[in-house]
């Protein structure tokens, strides 16, 4: 499987909804703090829709050697950690190669939606292709401000995993072997979303999801 050498750093943040604004002002500030980050390609984060406040941050970063030479410094996962205060439950954090579309906004956004899937083993190669194929269907058909879709593994499953507890380094290996897909499409408006969402392209690669993983899926806002 071909893969861009950029890493992308997912990372999911459930806050707590009385400590929502100090949250956002602590995104904000880790953000801000990454923006100068040597290797840092693109930084973004979104305000999802849930009932419960939360947060999906993207960081791209050139490569994973950039990454690792970052990481001590500029890990969302470890900044978010280090106050518990504002956290619902400890975030998730996953790492990821770009397989299709854009890693840099193209124009504007106005809302945005993501799927974070968690394949079986023995179907990840299947749905991979097909959710490939579908995709490119659904760029054909309709205009995105911003749309990829990448794949790798949960920062979990690196601890699990790791012959020598004492090391952090990531297994380009194992993040090409992973078992987690993402997508991300925005739109430039919630018109342009509801249109996409009533396709047939779109309900066929739902249903294979349905089968084939547990998906989370996250309406989101720029923030």
């Amino acid at each position: 499987m071909q893969h861009n050498t950029e890493l992308l750093v997912v990372t999911l943040v459930y806050t707590l909804p009385d400590k929502d604004t100090d949250t956002l002002a602590h995104i904000r500030l880790i953000s801000d703090s990454m923006r100068n980050a040597t290797g840092l390609v693109t930084s973004q984060f979104y305000h999802t829709r849930e009932p419960q406040p939360s947060y999906l941050l993207l960081n791209t970063w050139e490569d994973e050697e950039s990454w690792q030479q970052a990481r001590e410094r500029h890990n969302p996962l470890d900044l978010l950690l280090a106050r518990p205060h504002l956290l619902a439950t400890r975030p998730r954090q996953w790492y990821m190669h770009y397989r299709w579309g854009y890693s840099r906004p193209a124009r504007p956004q106005l809302v945005a939606t993501t799927h974070i899937a968690t394949v079986r083993a023995d179907a990840f190669e299947t749905t991979h292709m097909a959710w490939l194929q579908e995709l490119r269907k659904l760029a054909a058909q309709f205009t995105f401000t911003f749309g990829f879709l990448a794949y790798g593994i949960a920062d979990t499953h690196i601890e699990h995993t790791k012959t020598n507890a004492a090391t952090e380094t990531l297994d380009t290996d194992l993040i090409k072997q992973g078992n987690v897909l993402l997508t991300f499409m925005s739109w430039a408006s919630d018109t342009e979303r509801v249109a996409f969402y009533s396709s047939k392209a779109y309900q066929r690669m739902s249903a294979l999801l349905g089968q084939q993983s547990d998906t989370h899926m996250l309406t989101l806002d720029p923030s």
